[in-house]
């Protein structure tokens, strides 16, 4: 097995956070719960497998937008862990948060994903992920370092972040060409939090506008203070 050092942390701006989350979306959404690869044990296997049926599912233009997005959904809950994803991004206002902000915060931060990109993937198809890498930290965490192949275009970085929950991999972060998911949307959610005072409500008074406003066809961009 290759092992190389990967860096899973970058402190640059949020400007390169929507190519961050269109990546999550792209290969963490839109594809049945990919059990095999979730409880092989191998790392590499989980990302190479669930990529594959995630392209699979993209390149697949017959789906519905609900159909599509429900996919998205069904993927998101399967192989994401998106109660440890929710409290690294609201960092020290988990904890501040009740059990009630919590879970509306949950479903919101799910939601948003969701209706940002279920309209968007029907441009993908034809993308390949190879494998490069694979650093397993301890029996619990691991990370992969892969690239996309894509025809016509340059390679892009993609670096996962995972966590084993249960007997299976669950993806907790996604690093696109240095550039980390968790902490861009970790970076945002504390300036909103922060602009109002620290109360969470005033995030979650935004997602709720922000994901109506996706819904409705009217916004298409992932970042809540557009």
């Amino acid at each position: 097995m290759t092992t190389r050092s990967t860096s899973f942390i970058s402190r640059r701006g949020f400007a390169r956070g929507l190519a961050v989350c269109g990546a999550v979306a792209l290969f963490g959404f839109g594809a049945p719960r990919p059990a095999v690869a979730g409880e092989s044990g191998d790392p590499a296997v989980f990302v190479r497998e669930f990529s594959t049926q995630a392209i699979g599912v993209l390149a697949d233009h017959s789906l519905s937008g609900a159909h599509r997005e429900q996919a998205f959904r069904d993927l998101l809950t399967a192989g994401f862990d998106v109660k440890a994803i929710s409290r690294f991004v609201l960092g020290r206002y988990w904890r501040k948060a009740t059990e009630a902000e919590r879970a509306e915060f949950m479903e919101l931060f799910e939601d948003l994903l969701v209706a940002t990109y279920s309209r968007k993937f029907s441009d993908y198809s034809g993308q390949t992920l190879k494998v490069e890498a694979i650093r397993e930290e301890n029996e619990k965490m691991a990370a992969v370092a892969s690239r996309i192949l894509r025809h016509g275009g340059e390679p892009i970085r993609i670096d996962w972040r995972l966590l084993r929950r249960g007997g299976s991999w669950r993806i907790v972060d996604v690093v696109v060409e240095g550039m980390s998911m968790v902490l861009s949307q970790r970076s945002e959610f504390a300036a909103v939090i922060k602009g109002d005072g620290g109360r969470i409500e005033g995030l979650l008074v935004k997602l709720r506008a922000k994901t109506a406003r996706l819904r409705s066809g009217s916004v298409q961009k992932a970042d809540i203070t557009q």
